[in-house]
Order: C-alpha cells, then sequence, then structure tokens
C-alpha cells in the first residue's frame, strides 16, 4: 500500500508520465482498485492520443466495466466502438457489446453476438467462460 500510494504522489508531480500512470494502472486494478485504475489508464489514452493501441482501449473498456460493477457503460460502450472499428474481431469488446445489449432490453442481439463468438471461438478465450454462463438466460429473454 505504501509503494502505491508513492507511485501515486509520483504520477501528481508528473502528469505526463505514461509509464508512471501505466504502472499506476496496473497496481490499483491489482488491488481491486477498479475506478482509481480506469482513471489512470484514461490518462494514459490521452497522453498517447493517436498513437493508444487498441489494447490500451481495451483496458480502459474493460476497467470501466469492473469499476461499474459489471455495468456496460456509455462510456465503455463507445471504447468499444472504437475498439471495434480498429479491431473488428477484438473478443472482449465484442463480448461487452453483447453484455450492454443484454442489460439494455436487447437480448435478441445479445444472443446473435455471443453466438457467433462462440461459435468462432478460440474454445479457451477469455470471454468464452461469462458467455456460456449468461447465453441461456439471454436465449430465453430473446
Amino acid at each position: 500500500l505504501r509503494l502505491v500510494q508513492t507511485l501515486r504522489d509520483t504520477v501528481v508531480g508528473r502528469p505526463d508520465d505514461i509509464q508512471g500512470h501505466v504502472l499506476l494502472a496496473q497496481n490499483e486494478s491489482n488491488m481491486g482498485n477498479f475506478s482509481a485504475a480506469y482513471q489512470a489508464q484514461g490518462r494514459i489514452l490521452d497522453l498517447k492520443g493517436d498513437q493508444s493501441t487498441v489494447q490500451d482501449l481495451t483496458d480502459y473498456m474493460d476497467l470501466l466495466v469492473l469499476a461499474a460493477g459489471g455495468y456496460v457503460s456509455p462510456e465503455a460502450e463507445k471504447a468499444a466502438r472504437v475498439i471495434l472499428a480498429r479491431s473488428p474481431d477484438n473478443g472482449i469488446a465484442r463480448y461487452y457489446m453483447g453484455l450492454m445489449m443484454a442489460q439494455t432490453g436487447r437480448p435478441d442481439l445479445a444472443f446473435r453476438v455471443w453466438d457467433r463468438q462462440l461459435r468462432t471461438g478460440p474454445e479457451d478465450a477469455l470471454w468464452i467462460a461469462p458467455i456460456l454462463a449468461q447465453i441461456p438466460e439471454v436465449a430465453q429473454r430473446a
């Protein structure tokens, strides 16, 4: 905790230090402080601008959803759309788009998105288990 506090203090004094924000986002996330982690990740996106990678955006989107307790907020949806424009087969963004559809009364669309992901795999992808856990209810609602 002392090391993370030192890191927090350091990035306040060095707001343009990308590596400091990367370390802060990782450590806040590891501690379960997802709100602080997505704020640090957002600062990374601001600093990198057009040089932000799909992974940078994916990390940000994931942290937004984690900070909201699994809710895909409009901000997370926007990030997912940007990711999918750059990387149409990004499995994490597609999973969250399906989740957002399920959360906003469109289980029919969620089912289509997730069914495609299950069919295309890969079987060991991170999003497969959560889809398998949720798709029966989504199918019933659809």
